[in-house]
């Protein structure tokens, strides 16, 4: 049952990174529109 973890710890991994890379974006994006409201 132990031979292919691999997979769920990856899945486990990019879970939190996705949640990151979604953060970071919307803060991007959040700076890109007030940099060209100026």
């Amino acid at each position: 049952a132990m031979a292919q973890p691999s997979r769920y710890h990856v899945i486990d991994a990019a879970r939190p990174l996705a949640e990151v890379s979604g953060q970071v974006s919307g803060l991007l994006n959040h700076w890109l529109s007030r940099s060209q409201a100026d």
